[in-house]
């Protein structure tokens, strides 16, 4: 099922903090502008340092060839991977992509789903990967990025 940006909901069990994390602290950068809903990006769910967002296909996000355009997709994959690493603990309060590196496999025709998942984070930086599938599960493009994590201050 995917979830249209404006109706989308976070909520995210950290067992680290023991808390339930509301929709107001997770999914901050991601109301913090229209760009998501604009291009038709919708979170899924986010947690535990992964996330899924979906990406529908629309006449305004494809190309001149009618599938999703390149810098669609590199958003989707942008927001997955911002919120990922933002799910990894309640104290990140801030998400800043420091480099990303995407590989298109396969053209997008359709709606798809982008998974990103945390494999590695410290106190400041984390690396996370995201694949970008079809909603038959084939994988359309890969990444890689860095991330800088902001905390609150204690």
């Amino acid at each position: 099922m995917l979830v249209h940006a404006a109706s989308a909901s976070i909520v995210t069990y950290d067992p680290r903090k023991a808390r339930i994390l509301a929709d107001e602290e997770l999914d901050v950068e991601f109301r913090r502008s229209r760009f998501p809903e604009h291009l038709g990006i919708g979170t899924i769910r986010a947690s535990d340092g992964r996330a899924q967002l979906a990406l529908r296909q629309e006449e305004f996000n494809t190309n001149a060839v009618h599938t999703i355009h390149g810098g669609a997709i590199a958003a989707l994959i942008d927001l997955a991977v911002t919120a990922a690493a933002r799910s990894v603990s309640a104290d990140v309060s801030l998400v800043l992509t420091i480099s990303l590196t995407i590989n298109y496999l396969m053209p997008a025709t359709g709606d798809v789903v982008a998974e990103a998942s945390v494999i590695s984070s410290s106190r400041r930086l984390a690396s996370v990967k995201a694949d970008v599938l079809s909603l038959q599960g084939e994988l359309l493009a890969t990444s890689l990025a860095q991330v800088r994590l902001l905390r609150e201050k204690a």
